[in-house]
């Protein structure tokens, strides 16, 4: 893999290991029922899977040794140092609203991310691999957010869940240490664009900020307490014992 992509891949491949164990703690603890517990699990391995595949070009060496590397790379960082987007440093397990409109936000800049990297040469191959499951993942939440956006309670708590994260999507496609070539700016418009076809019908409160914020100028995102205590309670267990090899 060229040197130029490492920030790239190291950002995306956060970002999946992040949406994949919220998803997978969602569907064990709280979602509204059997199908949807089973479809977020679903989900959730795929973005592992996809996380595999990226951890899989920054860590190229022998399986036994891959592994071990890539244990090391999750469990013996310290908070500050993973580079998911903000988005993706919230739990919202405890708020169906906001859990939807975030996984919505998310996959749709997904789909930005991965129709941009598909024409890097040295990331088509895994690309292609995961844009299948991409599309399939990005329709799903489009279904949820305009089921939910037809009947007014629930309207008025994605209004709620929408104001609630607009600080956290300042950073998505901003990555530290990116080559010249990415173009956040560029990259969080056409997401605004794609999230407004989806919105535009649903006339949803706070939607109108929402979309004025993606399509502003990256910035990096405001600090997320919570994220720190979370990442150490994932570290926890392998802290306990570092030599057992817990990656599979």
């Amino acid at each position: 893999m060229r040197a130029d992509l490492e920030p790239i891949v190291r950002a995306w491949a956060d970002d999946e290991i992040f949406f994949a164990t919220y998803l997978l703690g969602r569907s064990c603890g709280a979602s509204p029922d059997l199908e949807k517990i089973l479809a977020m699990a679903s989900i959730g391995q795929d973005e592992f899977g996809h996380a595999e595949l990226l951890l899989g070009l920054l860590f190229p060496g022998p399986d036994v040794e891959r592994r071990r590397d890539k244990e090391r790379y999750f469990f013996e960082r310290e908070p500050s140092d993973f580079r998911n987007s903000s988005l993706l440093k919230l739990e919202l397990l405890d708020d169906w609203a906001a859990f939807v409109v975030r996984a919505f936000l998310y996959e749709e800049a997904e789909s930005v991310r991965v129709g941009r990297l598909s024409e890097v040469e040295d990331l088509a191959g895994i690309v292609a691999i995961m844009e299948r499951e991409e599309e399939e993942h990005r329709r799903y939440w489009r279904w949820w957010i305009t089921s939910l956006g037809r009947h007014p309670e629930a309207r008025q708590r994605l209004g709620s869940a929408i104001e609630l994260l607009l600080p956290y999507v300042t950073d998505t496609f901003w990555v530290k240490d990116a080559p010249t070539w990415w173009d956040p700016a560029t990259l969080r418009r056409q997401w605004a664009e794609s999230v407004a076809k989806v919105l535009a019908p649903l006339s949803l409160p706070h939607a109108d900020s929402l979309l004025s914020q993606m399509a502003s100028e990256p910035k990096p995102g405001p600090d997320v307490s919570s994220f720190w205590e979370f990442v150490r309670e994932q570290q926890r267990i392998y802290r306990s014992d570092p030599e057992a090899i817990t990656w599979g």
